[in-house]
């Protein structure tokens, strides 16, 4: 299991080269009708990198869930407006994958120092 840190700095530079590689290719991202999709997607993809980096930070509740989730949808709302609204939907299956996973993975152990 990775140490938080190292999570939280990877998770937010993935979120850097995600938005980065967005706005970067806005104009091929918004030309046709798949590619509006897929900005969507990349969208999506912000909602993730940034729930993991903050969840490995501190824990987190749906106020956050949500706040991030409309972050991550008006930058993708950048790109085109379709984007908005796929990102959104994609956002959702996102937080419904990591709730479900979050719901069956071991929790952390708590110190089993010896004294």
């Amino acid at each position: 299991m990775p140490e938080k840190l190292t999570s939280a700095i990877l998770s937010s530079l993935l979120w850097v080269g995600t938005l980065s590689g967005m706005e970067l290719f806005s104009t091929t991202l918004s030309s046709t009708p798949a590619l509006r999709i897929l900005g969507g997607g990349l969208g999506s993809l912000l909602t993730f990198f940034a729930l993991i980096c903050l969840g490995t930070v501190k824990e987190i509740g749906w106020v956050d869930v949500i706040v991030i989730t409309f972050v991550s949808a008006i930058i993708a709302a950048t790109v085109h407006g379709v984007c908005f609204t796929t990102s959104i939907l994609f956002s959702m299956v996102v937080v419904a994958y990591l709730w479900k996973v979050s719901s069956i993975a071991p929790k952390e152990p708590k110190s089993k120092r010896k004294h």
